[in-house]
């Protein structure tokens, strides 16, 4: 959404929402107004708006590439907790641009290498959290076939069976460190200068009731 355009909708249908938060990539994708997209993934921003919109994304392993470590200054955690990342519409894409944005010079294509070899790479699958998170049919099934052609390339796969803590328990610790970080990026000096130390307490404070739930 932007105050000049409003929402952005789904190309394929516009009575759905495009996803997000990097939806509007995802449109432009989708629709052929970009080649790739890059954006940023905390849980899912990148991977729920490429899902929707029929295109490929991943959250790329922290600290993949260098310019995250910029980041850690603020972070309360031993890791970035966004992970900057591609949007497109086929895997070769998909890869080609991340190469890039790995590459000792982020815009050299040459850092894409296909055929590098991946034996003795390890995958740790979640599948679904022992039922706790609803797929569509098909889906699961698609997810062990790929991984089938995956050890045949040399990588070894272990699928996780059972979930080392709840799916609520998993939500109630993501959602209270996003809202220290948030929290701690939206409460500086600047807006404690311009809006008093309690802004946020007021009975009509400066921010949409979507970034109040967010702290």
């Amino acid at each position: 959404y932007n105050g000049q355009f409003g929402r952005t909708l789904n190309p394929y249908d516009i009575s759905r929402t495009a996803g997000g938060s990097s939806g509007g990539a995802a449109v432009a994708v989708a629709s052929r107004m970009l080649c790739v997209a890059d954006g940023s993934d905390m849980m899912g921003s990148l991977r729920n708006p490429a899902g929707w919109n029929n295109l490929y994304s991943l959250r790329p392993t922290a600290r993949f590439l260098e310019d995250e470590e910029a980041n850690m200054k603020e972070c309360i955690l031993p890791y970035p907790i966004s992970t900057v990342g591609p949007i497109a519409r086929t895997p070769s894409d998909l890869a080609m641009l991340l190469g890039t944005l790995v590459g000792s010079d982020r815009y050299d294509s040459s850092a894409f290498n296909a055929e590098r070899d991946v034996t003795g790479y390890r995958i740790g699958w979640l599948a679904d959290w022992e039922g706790a998170y609803p797929m569509e049919s098909g889906i699961l099934q698609q997810c062990r076939d790929a991984l089938e052609v995956l050890k045949k390339c040399g990588i070894e796969v272990e699928h996780i069976k059972r979930a080392p803590f709840s799916a609520s328990e998993l939500w109630v610790s993501w959602t209270t460190i996003r809202s220290k970080m948030i929290s701690d990026t939206m409460i500086s000096d600047t807006m404690i200068e311009e809006f008093g130390q309690d802004f946020f307490l007021k009975g009509d404070p400066p921010f949409k009731n979507e970034v109040l739930w967010e702290v």
